[in-house]
């Protein structure tokens, strides 16, 4: 309760000033002002605001402005009633032009009047109405072009008008020829310049794709993994095949296995921006194919793009680099968070960073023009299990990481949960 009362003083607070500028004029390292437009504060991830009423010296006076039921029911009514027993909760509410918008625990969007709590309309996708439901759990929506953008049962993705929260479209992405682009639910949609940028969880296949914020429509697509013959070159001119992370033979008799059709390496969250570069950086979690996320003796090879962040062109999703930050992943330490930009004065230059972390404990810092490392990265040799085909070395900071490394190594069984099951690729065990 304490939270939801801080966090809605901060609200009220933001939204006594009108807007003069639209978030949509942001860049990417501008902290957010007035407004909160994204649920990370601005197109970086960074988490800030150039607001400055409240204060170390003041938070602890903060009391609550108002309380709002956000899944209670009626839909229609001006106050929602009680709350209710939804847990899916995961979004972070944003505010433009001092509305309030955010997914409710049941699934829908709500717009609420952010200085006074106020129920401005509530959406709640419905069979009956709608001919499809809610998803159960939502990272957030964005607003751009007078409609907000969210996601709904049967991997849709839905725009809202902003002001009534009536329907504008609902569309079914696919890839070309129909073919599934992976579990469109959880992830965050981001809203820049015309386009409305969404990944996918849960999937045999991950992908991140741009849609028009107009009408839906596909703009651009790019898979997590490949098959033999897919070939890259990056900004720095090198070229890659990225199939042959995943269809490399395990002896020459074999025949090339199609682990990346269900490789999993699913977005998770939402991405990263920079305008001025024409950059978004996607990252992708870890690979589960050919068997699972801890068995990968079918699947020989880094497994790219799985544990990694790929830097794509915004509007066209053509790649321009990749860094992968654990290769081979066999320990389900993938990155789950968002990545985040900087400019840093690293030997007397400015550069154009990116933040990178995974579950290793490790942070990199990447330039975020070329993907070369900004603050040095090792690749260090690692112990490891032959049976599963692992890598020999791995991308590790000399700074060491930002959290106790092999603090335990016990296996507890696959029911019962506690201390770590699996060496991780930097435990010396």
């Amino acid at each position: 309760m304490k939270l939801k009362l801080v966090l809605a003083s901060l609200f009220a607070v933001a939204a006594a000033a009108a807007s003069t500028a639209t978030f949509a004029q942001q860049s990417a390292l501008a902290p957010a002002g007035n407004d909160w437009p994204y649920t990370t504060g601005n197109l970086g991830n960074q988490g800030y605001t150039a607001l400055t009423q409240i204060n170390k010296s003041n938070v602890k006076n903060l009391n609550a402005a108002w309380v709002v039921h956000t899944s209670a029911e009626p839909v229609t009514a001006p106050v929602p009633g009680p709350g209710d027993n939804d847990t899916a909760q995961q979004t972070i509410p944003i505010v433009v032009d001092g509305v309030m918008y955010l997914d409710t625990a049941a699934g829908g969007v709500i717009a609420l009047d952010a200085a006074t709590g106020a129920v401005k309309w509530k959406w709640m996708p419905s069979v009956a109405a709608n001919g499809f439901g809610p998803n159960s759990q939502h990272r957030g929506v964005s607003v751009g072009e007078g409609k907000v953008f969210t996601t709904a049962a049967g991997n849709r993705v839905v725009a809202l008008n902003k002001d009534t929260g009536q329907i504008v479209w609902a569309v079914q992405p696919t890839a070309t020829g129909g073919a599934t682009l992976g579990t469109i639910a959880k992830v965050r949609t981001t809203y820049y310049d015309g386009l409305v940028y969404q990944g996918t969880n849960d999937s045999s296949r991950g992908s991140v794709f741009a849609l028009h914020a107009s009408d839906g429509s596909m703009a651009w697509y790019f898979f997590s993994a490949y098959p033999h013959g897919t070939v890259f070159t990056d900004v720095n001119g090198n070229t890659f095949d990225a199939g042959d992370t995943f269809t490399t033979k395990v002896t020459p008799n074999d025949t090339p296995n199609n682990c990346y059709l269900t490789a999993g390496a699913t977005a998770w969250q939402h991405p990263a921006i920079d305008p001025e570069l024409g950059l978004l950086y996607q990252a992708f979690g870890n690979v589960r194919s050919c068997t699972n996320s801890q068995n990968g003796s079918g699947r020989p090879g880094d497994n790219l793009f799985g544990s990694s962040v790929v830097a794509l062109d915004l509007k066209t999703g053509a790649y321009k680099w990749h860094f992968q930050a654990v290769r081979h992943d066999i320990w389900d330490m993938d990155n789950a968070l968002t990545p985040a930009l900087a400019d840093l004065t690293i030997g007397g230059q400015v550069k154009k960073v990116l933040f990178y972390g995974s579950k290793s404990g490790f942070q990199f810092t990447l330039d975020r023009t070329n993907g070369k490392p900004a603050l040095p990265i090792e690749y260090r040799a690692v112990p490891g299990d032959i049976r599963n085909l692992p890598a020999l070395t791995q991308p590790i900071p000399p700074q060491g990481a930002f959290m106790p490394q092999c603090v335990a190594l016990q296996n507890l069984g696959s029911d019962i949960p506690g201390l770590q099951e699996r060496m991780v690729p930097h435990c010396n065990g």
